[in-house]
């Protein structure tokens, strides 16, 4: 944690931070005019002008692909400004744990993974009919706050309706472990592989294949992991499997 803090983001006054990330700091600040309690993400701006100039505009990506999405299972965005060599962003404090640290602690009843399964599942649908692609659906992008309530978090990589999955290096966006094999962008193949994970306390996947590899191999480490889940478990968890029907 920094021992001073920025006075204000725009209109938004500072009063604590949260913590930080790889690319900025997130903190808590208010909200004089309408006395709400926000989180402020922020980014710092450094390189070249056109390295800044990307960043930015891949942040602001970010508060768009979000900021256009009225659900209650994704995070409200409210403002999107710039303060100096800093680009912020005001949206909804969550107050909750993240998905990935509950799976941790230990496995999530097979009823409660399923809950929170359809919930994400609904919310991106929602996003998808409206252009918007997350490509990046994973555990630690899941917030579970106190209430039940699930917040899909981060729409870093988002896609609004523009083709392809790489950047302008090449690279393939989004978290390996959760990615289709065939490397095109399908959260919803993704919050399979998630869901999977949740009753079983372990990743589906190891991290460290090739999304390229054939797709049949990824396919029959899936079928091995649903033998795993409860027997009691609902078919909704493989039904989040890409070509799956009704039951």
């Amino acid at each position: 944690m920094t021992n001073s803090l920025p006075e204000t983001f725009g209109r938004f006054r500072v009063t604590a931070e949260i913590g930080q990330g790889a690319m900025g700091v997130v903190y808590r600040a208010v909200d004089p005019t309408l006395e709400r309690v926000v989180a402020i993400k922020t980014i710092t701006l450094e390189g070249t002008e056109q390295e800044r100039a990307h960043f930015e505009a891949r942040f602001l990506q970010e508060a768009r692909a979000a900021g256009g999405l009225s659900h209650p299972c994704i995070v409200t965005i409210y403002d999107f400004g710039r303060e100096g060599d800093m680009a912020f962003m005001a949206m909804e404090l969550l107050e909750g744990r993240e998905l990935r640290d509950l799976i941790r602690e230990g496995a999530i009843p097979a009823p409660e993974a399923v809950e929170i399964a359809a919930r994400v599942a609904e919310a991106l649908s929602f996003a998808h009919e409206r252009g918007v692609v997350h490509r990046d659906v994973k555990p630690g992008n899941i917030m579970v706050l106190a209430d039940g309530r699930v917040k899909i978090m981060d729409f870093g990589i988002a896609r609004l309706d523009e083709p392809g999955v790489t950047t302008a290096t090449g690279l393939l966006l989004g978290s390996p472990r959760y990615m289709a094999p065939e490397q095109v962008a399908r959260p919803l193949e993704a919050l399979g592989r998630g869901a999977l994970e949740v009753p079983r306390e372990s990743a589906l996947l190891d991290g460290h294949h090739d999304p390229g590899r054939d797709r049949g191999d990824a396919h029959e480490r899936e079928e091995q992991a649903g033998k795993d889940v409860e027997p009691e478990s609902p078919h909704a968890v493989s039904r989040c499997r890409p070509g799956a029907g009704p039951p």
